[in-house]
């Protein structure tokens, strides 16, 4: 079987259909949960999950760029599949700007004051998170490109120490 085989395209279209309507279906259930009693539980299941699968799949990508900082070649075989890791880019800055929309229902900080006085203000706390995040995946998404054209050395050392300060 060639890459360009009909089947394999086929099976990617089913397994594509199938996470979409898996995505779908678990945003419908987060929204019926929101709907009743327990709206304070479907925002903490949101935060655990986005605080999770960002890291992980933060972690994902930036595993190949940390062991090739170090001089090591034995990653070369699983750096594809290390680098499915940026495919979680998109829904991770989109749950922390719906975390951040919704933190009045949720975050007990929300109107507070604190002696810290802007650094621990909920716009500042979560634009600062928001900058990060996308300062990382933007420097992933760098690396992933350099890797492709058989660099990346310079973006992935970069990749390490904002990993490091953003999670």
């Amino acid at each position: 079987m060639s890459i360009n085989d009909p089947g394999k395209a086929n099976c990617a279209k089913r397994w594509l259909l199938l996470w979409l309507l898996l995505a779908v279906a678990g945003i419908a259930g987060w929204f019926m949960q929101m709907k009743g009693a327990e709206e304070g539980r479907a925002w903490r299941s949101l935060l655990i999950n986005f605080l999770f699968f960002s890291s992980l799949s933060g972690g994902l990508v930036v595993w190949p760029a940390l062991v090739r900082t170090c001089n090591g070649r034995w990653h070369l075989r699983v750096e594809r599949l290390a680098a499915a890791g940026i495919t979680f880019a998109v829904p991770s800055v989109l749950a922390l700007i719906a975390l951040w929309v919704g933190s009045p229902q949720w975050a007990p900080w929300h109107q507070a004051r604190f002696h810290q006085g802007i650094w621990l203000d909920n716009s500042f706390l979560f634009g600062r998170d928001l900058m990060a995040l996308l300062t990382f995946w933007g420097f992933a998404v760098c690396h992933l490109l350099e890797r492709r054209k058989g660099g990346g050395r310079r973006c992935g050392v970069v990749l390490v120490l904002v990993y490091c300060l953003t999670f």
